[in-house]
């Protein structure tokens, strides 16, 4: 899933709450949680990642975009221990026969290794914070923004029934 920013389906919002929520039937009933962080991941919510705004962990992470920072086309599958000693052995059948189309190549994990001490070293996270506080205190202030109806959010990638396209039928 995508935390908190569902972008291949609408940018549907959902919330913190879902998340955990989501965490907790995974557990439950014994299945992976996966988390796309490739648009949330890097700030893009104001935390490292989506999942830090619930305070949850996924048992496996796909990153790409905010990894080289936009240079370079890259990407990584982050894994718990739990899923990552699965897949040790001797045998072919424990190797983990897939990985992102953009993984492995050097040149790219060189650009993602700098544009994360970049990250790092100049504070993204706090950069990001103080403008998002900025941007809050403006928008709340706006007259026109906060007479506008506010957008529901939705937690899951179906439209709900009044905003389904009407599109005939061959």
């Amino acid at each position: 899933m995508e935390p908190l920013l569902q972008a291949a389906g609408g940018l549907n919002m959902t919330s913190p709450a879902y998340i955990t929520g989501a965490r907790a039937l995974c557990d439950e009933f014994g299945v992976l949680l996966i988390f796309d962080e490739v648009a949330t991941g890097f700030g893009r919510t104001g935390k490292l990642f989506a999942a830090d705004h619930a305070g949850v962990t996924p048992d496996i992470m796909v990153l790409s975009k905010g990894l080289t920072g936009g240079y370079l086309g890259h990407a990584a599958t982050l894994a718990t221990d739990r899923v990552h000693n699965a897949f040790i052995g001797d045998t072919p059948q424990h190797a983990f026969m897939h990985g992102p189309t953009f993984m492995g190549n050097p040149l790219a994990c060189r650009v993602a290794l700098e544009s994360l001490r970049v990250f790092e070293e100049e504070n993204y996270l706090g950069k990001i914070a103080t403008l998002s506080q900025q941007l809050q205190r403006e928008l709340l202030e706006d007259q026109a923004l906060n007479a506008h109806p506010p957008w529901p959010t939705y937690a899951s990638s179906a439209p709900p029934p009044s905003l389904k396209p009407n599109l005939p039928r061959h």
